[in-house]
């Protein structure tokens, strides 16, 4: 339909009387009357070529029409243009989310939303740019900081959904179907459990929900999330969760939605998705290394949640066809519900034992039933083949394609536990602690009716007596965290923790030990420990996809990696966003060839390490390094807040911290305030023709040089030393910030002779997707988004130095606590932008 502008005007006048302060446009009658007669025209002159319209019915079919009601965020933005620089992509999305936001909204908190529309867009408050706030005007209200939280949010998730071009998955799809079955490379997702939570478990639910109405298109739903989600900000406590809750939270998050996403790659066509993707893995529950608060029944607990959700998620699709009462399908039901009464008595005999403490251990094992489930498995395939052999093109052959095509993957579990035990506690059979024995026995007795663990990994593995020591019905994974460890064992995995190494080791030695590996055992997948960070092998999705041209063929033919805790509640948040993660990644695996390392250039990866990584370790190791994070209250305020405010540990005041050593490395590997980093220091050491080698194998288009320079090119962009001034009370004078701000320069140096700089084409992309912008995203919307980012982190630098300044005894120090954790939870969410799909 065409409008002139005045009729527009018009039709803004009609909007409804909202609590929205906003001008509102009135027009005379003679000005209504004339734009009814311009409108007929148009109308007239639009529909001159059908004769069959008269214009006595085109009248009638306007009078009839309705009022196109204006989007109230739309009105919000007249004259203050907020949205100008956003891309169209993700603009749409976004401004769905906020109309339905503000729909929610009392008068006084749209006042409030206005302040914070302000502050997130344009760096100012009343008026005011932030920098030039006194000291009182920098406490924001909480109102305002919750509305600067929802912003982060809605602006992520808007994100994800325009990363990639719509077209992109067919052509993805076409390429997946022809590959030769030889040369298909897996992948099996592993999600790990992490106790900092940004988000509850209730704004997780209200998240998912607001992007259900989204995905289907219905704005009545979505207003009805977006109520529950302010509720749900509102309410938030902060608490710790404990194990269960967490395998709870994350579980039922990502779960359905990864079905959904395979279910939805192989109705557009993927014909083989079992192919390409791998029962995934779960550590939730299943991790007993170094968490003293995990007990028996946790394990039994989350085997039959993941069952129940895997099971619902079946249901769900025979529902959708309406095939409750089709002959097979009620079989197929009937089978699901037997499954379904097992998970749910293993659960509540779980919490006998460890809730209602009615039961001992003993009388657990006792009681844990013998079922057989892998029975259950068979029959509901046969019923599934009885509907297949009829291969015709109906809708119930489809239907039961689909669930076959997932059962093969997910079977009925979903996922499968990986229990990880210490190696220090597998030296001796004769001094196995009773936890350990209970472990297997839980394990063992859950197996036996149907597979709920595939594998058990030892972690800081060392000895091969410790691999002989664990139960031999499972994949048995030695896990290596010191450059030092070998695998040694007939064990067809070796996992590789890069995520913690990279902490102790650095960047270059963590990646020399991969290779290492590989070199000794090129048979052996290896499986990734993978942080979310940069600084822990994260990062922007193009920086990712990068690392994926320099795998080796352990490393790709069967891809295992970790997605690490509230990361994986941001990539799999809903169907759509999970499905372009997975479709990517498997896309970024199979496209590259094999890097196969070559002995001379490990040697060079060794003689650079020396110049650089051994004085970097040594000096991580100094008093005087650590004093310089140790003896800042503020940043122990920092990282003890935002661990207090998810973490499993026992409640604690922030003077009572944690290991000096955790401090250190929690600011220098955080997704929220890490603005220096012992990996940037001594670049100034690196000789000459040290340089020139680094040169000459990134012009050689030699894919893991190019991996290496493009992260270190993100530090160095990232880390901002005269922030970090001011957040760690850096001088000039201390010799270990000499050492990081040297070799910084002369990192820079080296980036910018080889065109990666900041204003290098790879670099722009990269450090625009780790703002959160897309690729087509304008520099006006890239430097807005860090302004954001830097406005939010002097906001969180100025509540922690209040909590410092006036102590948490002070009368409103709840509140200061309350308004530093959910600044702390803003910012990790914009850092959970990335993505590693």
């Amino acid at each position: 339909m065409i409008k002139s502008f005045s009729f527009l005007l018009q039709r803004i006048s009609r909007f409804p009387q909202t609590s929205i302060n906003l001008p509102r446009y009135i027009l005379s009658e003679n000005v209504k009357e004339k734009q009814i007669r311009e409108n007929d025209m148009l109308w007239i002159a639009a529909n001159a070529d059908d004769k069959r319209c008269s214009i006595s019915e085109i009248q009638k079919f306007i009078k009839e029409e309705p009022i196109l009601e204006q989007s109230p965020i739309r009105l919000m933005d007249l004259g203050n243009n907020y949205f100008r620089h956003i891309n169209p992509r993700k603009k749409k999305t976004m401004l769905q989310l906020l109309d339905a936001y503000v729909d929610n909204l009392t008068e006084s908190e749209i006042k409030e939303f206005q302040n914070a529309l302000s502050i997130y867009f344009d760096n100012s408050y009343e008026g005011k740019d932030l920098e030039e706030l006194n000291y009182e005007e920098k406490d924001l209200p909480e109102q305002i900081l919750w509305h600067l939280y929802s912003l982060m949010i809605f602006d992520r998730i808007s994100s994800q959904y325009a990363r990639y071009e719509y077209l992109d998955q067919f052509r993805i799809i076409e390429y997946f179907n022809k590959r030769d079955k030889e040369k298909i490379n897996r992948v099996k997702y592993v999600f790990t459990s992490h106790p900092t939570q940004p988000n509850s478990l209730t704004q997780l639910i209200a998240i998912s929900r607001m992007l259900q109405g989204i995905e289907q298109n219905d704005y009545k739903y979505l207003k009805y999330a977006a109520k529950l989600f302010i509720q749900s900000n509102k309410q938030r406590v902060f608490n710790k969760v404990s194990y269960i809750e967490e395998s709870l939270i994350y579980h039922s998050q990502y779960l359905p939605n990864l079905i959904k996403a395979v279910a939805q790659a192989y109705e557009l066509g993927l014909q083989n998705p079992e192919e390409f993707i791998e029962t995934p893995g779960t550590w939730l529950t299943f991790d007993f290394d170094n968490h003293p608060g995990m007990e028996i029944g946790i394990m039994t607990y989350t085997h039959g949640l993941t069952m129940e959700l895997t099971l619902q998620q079946y249901k769900e699709y025979i529902a959708e066809a309406k095939f409750e009462d089709h002959i097979y399908f009620k079989q197929i039901l009937e089978l699901y519900q037997q499954a379904l009464e097992y998970s749910r008595q293993i659960r509540d005999l779980s919490d006998k034992f460890r809730v209602k403490k009615e039961i001992s251990v003993e009388e657990f094992f006792q009681q844990l039933p013998i079922y057989n489930i892998k029975k259950i498995e068979d029959q509901i395939n046969q019923v599934l083949e009885q509907i297949l052999l009829q291969n015709d093109n109906s809708k119930d052959y489809f239907i039961a394609l689909k669930l076959k095509k997932l059962y093969k993957i997910f079977r009925l579990t979903g996922v499968l536990g990986q229990i990880r035990l210490a190696g220090e506690d597998l030296t001796d059979i004769n001094k196995i602690k009773p936890m350990i024995k209970n472990i297997f026995k839980e394990i063992s007795l859950l197996n036996a009716n149907g597979q709920a663990a595939d594998m058990v990994i030892i972690a800081n593995f060392q000895t091969q007596s410790q691999y002989d020591l664990v139960i031999q019905n499972m994949e048995i994974v030695p896990l290596l965290e010191s450059f030092s460890s070998t695998n040694n064992t007939d064990s067809r995995i070796t996992m590789i923790a890069s995520s913690d190494t990279r902490q102790r080791d650095g960047l270059i030695l963590t990646e020399l030990r991969n290779m290492r590996e590989f070199k000794r055992n090129p048979e052996k997948y290896i499986y990734m420990g993978q942080g979310i960070t940069p600084e822990r092998g994260g990062g922007p999705y193009e920086l990712i996809h990068t690392k994926y041209q320099a795998l080796t063929r352990a490393q790709r033919k069967l891809h295992i990696r970790t997605i690490q805790g509230h990361y994986f509640t941001s990539e799999f948040v809903s169907e759509d966003v999970a499905f372009t993660f997975m479709l990517n990644g498997l896309a970024n695996i199979n496209y590259s060839d094999d890097f196969e390392p070559s002995y001379q250039y490990m040697d060079f990866l060794f003689e650079l390490d020396n110049f650089v990584g051994v004085p970097q370790r040594a000096m991580q190791k100094t008093k005087e390094y650590n004093d310089l994070y140790l003896k800042n209250q503020v940043i122990k305020t920092m990282v003890e807040s935002f661990n207090f405010g998810g973490s499993r540990e026992t409640a604690k005041p922030f003077e009572n911290l944690k290991n000096q050593r955790a401090i250190v490395q929690a600011y220098c590997n955080s997704d929220r305030c890490s603005f220096t980093h012992p990996e940037l220091a001594y670049w100034d050491r690196v000789p000459e023709e040290l340089v020139n080698k680094i040169a000459t194998y990134y012009y050689n288009n030699h894919p893991h040089m190019k991996y290496l320079l493009y992260m270190y090119a993100l530090m160095v962009r990232r880390c901002n030393l005269d922030f970090a001034k001011q957040e760690v009370g850096l001088d000039s004078s201390n010799p270990c910030y000499q050492a990081m701000e040297k070799g910084r320069a002369a990192l820079i140096a080296i980036l910018d002779q080889l065109g990666l700089g900041n204003h290098s084409t790879p670099m722009i992309a990269i450090w625009k997707q780790h703002l959160g912008c897309q690729l087509q995203s304008m520099e006006a919307e890239t430097d807005q988004k860090f302004k954001t980012f830097m406005t939010l982190n002097k906001l969180q630098l100025y509540q922690a130095k209040k909590i410092v300044k006036h102590g948490i005894l002070e009368t409103d120090g709840f509140s200061n606590q309350r308004k530093l954790r959910l600044l702390q939870s803003t910012l990790a969410n914009m850092t959970s932008f990335a993505g590693k799909g």
